[in-house]
């Protein structure tokens, strides 16, 4: 359960009394996504998600399962890639 509220500890207080929490803090991957806090200069907080960190375990599984190495991309088009030229394989 992910929840954002603003007095945080009266909301785990409130749960412990019936849950048994586990993980209680601020998320750093949950359902297959990476959390990333970005604090701005005039301290406001807002929450990025993203998918790295499952994209990488899927390439790894990809890997060994057809013992393979994939490309390792930053970006989707790294510079100076030609796709018009790339004769590999990608899965």
């Amino acid at each position: 359960m992910l929840t954002f509220p603003k007095e945080p500890e009266e909301l785990i207080k409130c749960l412990k009394l019936v849950y048994p929490l586990q993980g209680v803090g601020v998320p750093e991957y949950c359902l297959g996504g990476d959390f990333k806090i970005h604090k701005s200069s005039n301290r406001v907080e807002t929450y990025a998600f993203g998918a790295k960190t499952y994209l990488s375990n899927v390439c790894e599984r990809i890997e060994k399962l057809m013992d393979i190495t994939l490309k390792r991309y930053e970006t989707p088009l790294a510079t100076g890639d030609h796709l018009e030229t790339d004769d590999t394989m990608v899965y």
